[in-house]
């Protein structure tokens, strides 16, 4: 049986992505819960995770961990974390500790609850600790749930306009209302709009433009973080890129004894960035992913990014992951993008010495080649708020 330990780091998934073979697996367990509430992106690359993995084998069947839980109750905790939403909406056979099947009653009651909260849009309703998720999923009541969508009918998204209203009431709900200004939360919440608009379309069709088939699932995941400096390392230490960019925020916090950030993750399952572009571009029809070269795959990522660069015909189309990196730069922000097989990380705080501005040219992490392909996109952007004084405050 294969499982998905509630310790996990970055390395930790993606070897287990390696080591995962079709048709020999036919159980996964996955826990209750993760560790440290999944600090810095571990529950959206746990869920991107899953939803690899479900693909490369359909049949797949999701063990549930805990006993002394009913399954019903199981299932509702779970539901509260993205990983364990996905897992429950696109796993098509759930089976409990003691690997009796879960009737699909409990599944369809938990999944068509749970979108019928988010719908509503009463954050206070699916706010878990100072974390809020919103998931999109085909084959729940309703995939376009309001607070994303405007109208069901046309799929026709909410305004940013209303991103950046639903970013205030997050960060309320959250308990960090007083930490951003006015001008930093509608920045994040054109941030949050722009990366959604893009994640949209990418979750609806594969990698040729044709309506996907399987369950489509697109995601955002926010949180409200506090931590002690002296527990950045515990954090962070397996990580060598974010511990260095973290390593810089110590070094200019005066004396502070906490370090807060807000974490935005949007997750889709999807082609992936580069597949979209190169079957859309190839040189010679029928191109795909596989075609090409992990350096070529990367230029692909680039290009997706570059102003009026896009696989739309709407007019307009192609400036919105532009906007993206000039939001990033004006927060300051740290981001991770695991996409095809890709694992990559950007520091958006110097700029281009020649143009002034910043350049959307995240590196490989930790110089890694081909990582084994994932499904769909992963970001997660770490962006750091007000530093606490001397005091602790």
């Amino acid at each position: 049986m294969f499982r998905l330990e509630k310790t996990q780091s970055f390395g930790s998934l993606e070897g287990a992505l390696k080591s995962f073979l079709p048709n020999r697996e036919k159980v996964i367990q996955i826990p209750g819960t993760l560790d440290r509430a999944g600090m810095f992106g571990i529950d959206a690359a746990s869920c991107q995770f899953l939803l690899t993995l479900v693909e490369e084998q359909p049949d797949l069947a999701l063990r549930l961990s805990v006993g002394g839980l009913d399954s019903s109750a199981h299932l509702e905790s779970l539901a509260r974390h993205l990983f364990g939403f996905a897992a429950i909406c696109c796993f098509d056979k759930i089976v409990d500790a003691q690997s009796k099947p879960v009737s699909n009653t409990i599944i369809r009651g938990c999944i068509d609850g749970w979108v019928t909260r988010m719908d509503s849009g009463k954050l206070g309703e699916i706010i878990r600790g100072r974390s809020v998720t919103l998931a999109c999923v085909s084959n729940g009541p309703r995939e376009f749930i309001r607070p994303l969508y405007a109208l069901e009918e046309n799929r026709g998204l909410q305004p940013c306009t209303a991103f950046q209203s639903f970013t205030r009431d997050m960060l309320s709900k959250c308990g960090a209302s007083d930490v951003l200004t006015i001008r930093e939360v509608d920045a994040l919440g054109e941030l949050l709009f722009e990366l959604f608009r893009n994640t949209d379309e990418h979750a609806s069709l594969d990698e040729r433009g044709n309506q996907k088939s399987e369950p489509r699932f697109r995601a955002i995941s926010a949180s409200y973080r506090e931590m002690q400096i002296t527990d950045t390392t515990s954090y962070f230490g397996g990580d060598l890129t974010l511990q260095s960019y973290i390593g810089k925020l110590v070094a200019s916090s005066k004396g502070a004894q906490k370090l807060k950030f807000f974490e935005l993750s949007v997750v889709d399952n999807g082609p992936g960035l580069a597949a979209r572009w190169i079957a859309d571009k190839g040189t010679k029809e029928g191109t795909s992913i596989v075609d090409v070269t992990i350096d070529e795959e990367l230029n692909a990522v680039y290009e997706c990014f570059e102003k009026y660069n896009t696989t739309k015909t709407d007019a307009g189309a192609g400036q919105g992951l532009t906007k993206v990196v000039n939001r990033l730069s004006s927060l300051n922000a740290f981001m991770r993008l695991r996409t095809g097989r890709l694992a990559l990380y950007q520091t958006f705080s110097s700029k281009d010495i020649v143009t002034g501005k910043v350049a959307f040219r995240p590196v490989q992490i930790n110089a890694q080649r081909a990582l084994k392909r994932a499904t769909g996109t992963c970001y997660t952007i770490c962006i750091p708020l007000m530093v606490g004084d001397a005091n602790g405050r």
